[in-house]
């Protein structure tokens, strides 16, 4: 059975298929123009600095260095139960367990002093604050096994790491003009004092502010001078705790001008990863 079709229709359909094809092949162009104008971007992501690379390995190395300097000639089998149990039954978990016939040493304070990249895994250096020797430094290897990190070899008693002496950048820059300096002594006294509700209102939008857990006095901003970078403000203050002593601090302060100077900033972000 044959259908009838008009002319007219075939006509306008002929016409709609080359419409669309031309959207189509125009659609297509503006992208390829959108992609060589605007490629896609690259995300870069960084690694937080100033933390362990390996936390976990880390807590280990440091919990074996508290284990292995604590000792109570009274209890003997206390040091080596915790021995034990972080470095298992093998030498180096019964690692010099002979220990003094009186007296004990106790680790007030522990912490990582030292992350080195070595070829048996990772050296911690734990600097550990003891009540009869002082601070003591234990280098403690540490591997990821099959079953997590793992204490390798026996640990060494080392020096403390090596540092410079501390840099005094006092001085350095250009002093800031009077509008700065009054924005940032009046910011540093709120903040001080933990006076978060006057703070705000020297604080620009963007700003992330943690109180200091302490409240202190501002006596007086020493001086007041841009960073090498220029775009924040290096405060060195005379300041004075609840008990009458004096300290002198300093301090970094993000600033941006919107009409006035605001803070963007003081010396951290507390929301960093």
């Amino acid at each position: 059975m044959r259908r009838r079709v008009s002319v007219r229709w075939l006509r306008w359909r002929e016409a709609y298929n080359r419409w669309l094809l031309s959207a189509v092949l125009v659609l297509l162009g503006g992208v390829g123009v959108w992609r060589a104008v605007d490629p896609p971007r690259t995300v870069v992501v960084e690694r937080p600095v100033g933390r362990t690379a390996d936390p976990v390995a880390a807590a280990l190395a440091e919990r074996f260095a508290v284990a292995f300097l604590a000792y109570d000639a009274a209890s003997p089998e206390g040091r080596e139960d915790r021995l034990r149990a972080i470095a298992g039954d093998g030498p180096v978990g019964a690692a010099a367990l002979s220990i003094p016939s009186d007296g004990r040493r106790r680790v007030l304070s522990s912490r990582v002093a030292q992350d080195l990249d070595v070829p048996s895994g990772r050296r911690f250096v734990i600097e550990a604050d003891t009540d009869v020797d002082g601070s003591m430094f234990l280098a403690v290897t540490v591997r990821r096994g099959p079953r997590g990190p793992e204490v390798v070899g026996y640990p060494a008693l080392v020096g403390a790491p090596l540092s410079g002496g501390a840099v005094d950048v006092a001085g350095e820059g250009a002093e800031v003009p009077e509008d700065v300096r009054a924005v940032v002594e009046r910011a540093l006294g709120n903040f001080l004092a933990g006076d978060g509700a006057n703070l705000r209102a020297d604080l620009a939008p963007s700003a992330t502010v943690s109180l200091p857990t302490v409240a202190l006095r501002l006596d007086r901003v020493l001086e007041a001078r841009w960073s090498e970078r220029g775009r924040s403000v290096r405060a060195t203050v005379l300041v004075a705790d609840r008990h009458g002593a004096s300290l002198t601090l300093g301090y970094e302060l993000g600033v941006e001008q919107r009409g006035r100077w605001f803070v963007s900033g003081v010396h951290n972000n507390p929301a960093a990863g």
